[in-house]
C-alpha cells in the first residue's frame, strides 16, 4: 500500500483560506460593517480570536484520532455514535443551505455585470439595469451542474494550482483593499461607530465569516507525524483571514455609504464601482467568481464523499455508495447533494431571505465548536493515556467556558436575522431534531440488520419446473458493472 502523499503547511494554509472565503462573506461583512461602524474591526478581531481557540481544539484531536472524518469521530468518541451521526448530517444541511445562498450570490454579481456592462455600452453608465435582464437563477443553477459534472468527472484541482488562485484571491482583496481606502477623499457619510449592544448583535455574524477554516482536518491523514503542520496552518489560515476581512472592512467604511452597507448583497461590488469604476468592479467580480469555485467546489466534493462513506456503512440509502464505472467518483451521491443545493437555490430565489442560510450556517457552525470543545476536555477526562502530538494550550474548564460562549453565539445567529428570526429558529431547530430522530433510527436499524440471524436457504423441490434461460443480449454488460452506474 502506498503512502499517502504529504501536504506541506502553505498547501493546507491555502485550503483552509480558500474553504472558509466564499462570497456569502462579502454582504454579511458589508451589513456588519454598516450596523457596527469601526467597532466591526473589534467584532473581526475577536471572533478571529475565538476561532483560533476553537483550531486548537480540532489540531489535538485530529492528531489523537487521525481520520478524514472528522468531527464524527470526536463526537463519537467522547458523547456516542448517535451524536457523531447527528453532527454529520447537520454539516450536510449546512453545506446545502450554505451552497444555495452561495450561488445565488454569485449569480447576483454576475448579473450586476452583465448588466452594467449593457448599461455602458447603451447609455454610458455603470449603473445596473433592470434585474429582469439578466436572471440570476439560471445562472446561479448553471454554475451547479458545472460544479455536479466537474466532480463526476473526477476534475479537482490539484493542491498547488489552489493554493496559488487562493493566494492571488487574497493578494488581490488585500491590494485592492488599501488602494480603494486610499483612492480619493471619501464623498459618504461614514457609519456611524455602534454601541457595545450593537457589537453583541453584530458578533455571530462576524464569526460567519470564519466558518470552514476547520475542514482542512479532513486532511490529516497527508500530514507529517509530527502533528505540528496542521495546527500551524490553521494558524497561519486564520491570521490572513482576518487581515483581509479587517482590511475590506476598513474599506466599506470609508468609501460605502452606510444605507448602501445593509441593502442588497453586492456591496463588494460597489465598493469597486464607486472608487475603482469598471476595473474596480470587474476586479472585485472576479474575486468573487474564484471565492466561490474554491469553497462551493470544496463544499460539494466533501459533502459528496460524506454521503459516500454515509451509505456504505448502511446509515443512508445503499444507492448513494455507487461508483461510476470509468471515473471512480461517488456520482449518485454528487447529483443527490447538487438536486438538494438546486432545490435550495430556487426556494432563496422565491424568497430572497439569502441571510436566512447564511445565519443558519453559522449557528450550526457555532453548535459544532461548542460540541468539539466538550468533546476535548471529555476525552481528556475518558482517554488520558491516547497519545496526543498536539496539546491545546487550555484545560477542561476553559473548554467548557468556550463551549458556552459558542451556544451563545448560536443563539445569537438567530436573533441577528432579525424579521427572519423566526424563519431562522424553526428551521434551525427542524435541522437538528431531524438529524438527531434519523440518527437513532439508521442506528437502531443497522443494531437490528447485525444481530438478525443469517437466513437459511433450503433447496427447492426436484419436480419445480426449470427456469428458461435467457439468450445473451448482444454487447450486453455483467450486472457487476450495472452497479456502478
Amino acid at each position: 500500500m502506498s503512502a499517502q502523499p504529504r501536504q506541506s503547511v502553505t498547501i493546507l494554509t491555502a485550503i483552509s483560506v480558500g474553504l472558509a472565503l466564499a462570497s456569502s462573506c462579502f454582504p454579511l461583512l458589508a451589513t456588519t460593517v454598516g450596523k457596527l461602524g469601526a467597532w466591526s474591526l473589534a467584532a473581526i478581531a475577536g471572533c478571529g480570536a475565538l476561532a483560533w481557540l476553537v483550531s486548537r481544539a480540532y489540531a489535538e484531536l485530529a492528531g489523537a484520532w487521525p481520520t478524514a472524518a472528522g468531527v464524527r469521530v470526536y463526537a463519537g468518541q467522547a458523547f456516542g455514535a448517535r451524536t457523531g451521526l447527528s453532527l454529520a448530517l447537520l454539516y450536510l444541511f449546512l453545506v446545502v443551505a450554505l451552497g444555495a445562498s452561495e450561488t445565488w450570490i454569485l449569480s447576483s454579481v454576475l448579473a450586476r455585470v452583465a448588466s452594467s456592462a449593457w448599461c455602458e455600452l447603451a447609455l454610458g453608465s455603470l449603473t445596473p439595469a433592470p434585474a429582469s435582464a439578466v436572471p440570476p437563477l439560471a445562472v446561479g443553477l448553471g454554475f451547479i451542474v458545472v460544479c455536479a459534472l466537474a466532480n463526476v468527472l473526477g476534475l479537482e484541482p490539484a493542491g498547488r494550482f489552489q493554493a496559488v488562485l487562493t493566494f492571488v484571491m487574497v493578494a488581490g482583496l488585500l491590494s485592492l483593499s488599501f488602494l480603494f481606502t486610499g483612492g480619493g477623499e471619501s464623498t459618504v457619510t461614514r457609519a456611524s461607530m455602534g454601541g457595545l449592544d450593537a457589537l453583541a448583535v453584530g458578533l455571530p455574524g462576524a464569526m460567519f465569516l470564519f466558518v470552514g477554516f476547520e475542514w482542512v482536518v479532513s486532511a490529516v491523514e497527508e500530514v507529517d507525524e509530527s502533528g505540528r503542520s496542521l495546527p500551524r496552518a490553521m494558524s497561519f489560515s486564520l491570521l490572513t483571514l482576518t487581515a483581509v476581512y479587517a482590511a475590506l472592512a476598513f474599506a466599506l467604511l470609508v468609501a460605502v455609504a452606510p444605507a448602501d452597507l445593509t441593502t442588497g448583497i453586492t456591496q463588494h461590488l460597489t465598493l469597486g464601482a464607486s472608487r475603482g469604476g469598471r476595473v474596480g468592479l470587474l476586479a472585485m467580480a472576479a474575486i468573487s467568481a474564484v471565492a466561490t469555485i474554491t469553497s462551493f467546489n470544496g463544499g460539494i466534493l466533501g459533502a459528496s464523499r460524506l454521503v459516500y462513506a454515509l451509505a456504505r456503512e448502511g446509515v443512508l440509502p445503499r444507492p448513494l455508495a455507487r461508483l461510476h464505472g470509468r471515473f471512480l467518483t461517488p456520482w449518485v451521491a454528487v447529483l443527490a447533494v447538487s438536486a438538494l443545493t438546486a432545490l435550495s437555490s430556487i426556494t432563496l430565489a422565491t424568497t430572497q431571505a439569502v441571510r436566512v442560510p447564511i445565519l443558519i450556517g453559522a449557528a450550526i457552525e457555532c453548535l459544532v465548536y461548542a460540541v468539539v470543545l466538550l468533546a476535548l476536555r471529555r476525552l481528556r477526562e475518558t482517554q488520558p493515556d491516547r497519545a496526543r502530538p498536539y496539546r491545546a494550550p487550555f484545560g477542561g474548564r476553559a473548554s467548557l467556558a468556550l463551549a458556552l460562549v459558542f451556544f451563545g453565539l448560536a443563539l445569537g445567529c438567530v436573533f441577528a436575522a432579525g424579521e427572519w428570526a423566526l424563519p431562522t429558529a424553526a428551521w434551525l431547530a427542524a435541522a437538528i431534531v431531524a438529524a438527531s430522530a434519523y440518527s437513532a433510527f439508521a442506528l437502531r436499524k443497522r443494531t437490528s440488520a447485525r444481530r438478525a440471524p443469517a437466513r437459511i436457504v433450503r433447496p427447492l423441490v426436484a419436480s419445480a419446473p426449470p427456469t428458461p434461460t435467457l439468450p445473451p443480449k448482444a454487447g450486453g454488460g455483467s450486472l457487476a458493472g450495472a452497479t456502478h452506474g
